[in-house]
């Protein structure tokens, strides 16, 4: 918008209006033309969601609506509130892999930082199930390892 206001001639701002325009209204024209039109249906029908009761909300006195603003104070702030519960879930199972990845690929360099143990090849071709199910079931790997983090 900053650019509209900061354009010299009449032809210019009405060329920069009509790219603002279209650029504003493209993904609703997106929508519009490609999404399946059981999807426009299912919106028609949605109806609007309101994060806090607002009925009754107006007649309430001065002292009223005070109290109830101390009373959702008092309740506090809680994340299920804003965020979806299986985005929660989805963030909490995304740190726990990493962070056991890191646990049993990586180990501490003298610098300070974490880098890649030393990989070793397996001394058999067929790789045990267990070990796929279950991390701490390591398969049988030869002694030498092929590849240590450079030094």
């Amino acid at each position: 918008v900053m650019f509209l206001m900061e354009t010299a001639g009449i032809e210019d701002v009405i060329v920069n209006v009509t790219a603002l325009t279209f650029i504003l209204n493209l993904d609703e024209m997106l929508f519009q033309n490609f999404a399946h039109k059981a999807l426009h249906i299912i919106l028609d029908r949605l109806e609007p969601w309101q994060l806090v009761e607002n009925e009754g909300l107006e007649e309430l006195s001065l002292q009223a609506s005070f109290d109830a603003v101390v009373k959702d104070s008092i309740n506090g702030f809680s994340l299920l509130k804003i965020m979806p519960e299986r985005l929660l879930v989805t963030i909490f199972f995304t740190g726990l892999f990493i962070g056991e990845y890191y646990w049993y690929y990586c180990q501490l360099s003298e610098k300070g930082g974490l880098v890649s143990r030393p990989q070793s090849l397996p001394k058999d071709q067929i790789f045990p199930v267990l070990a796929f199910l279950f991390p701490w079931v390591n398969a049988e790997s030869e002694l030498t390892p092929y590849w240590k983090f450079p030094e």
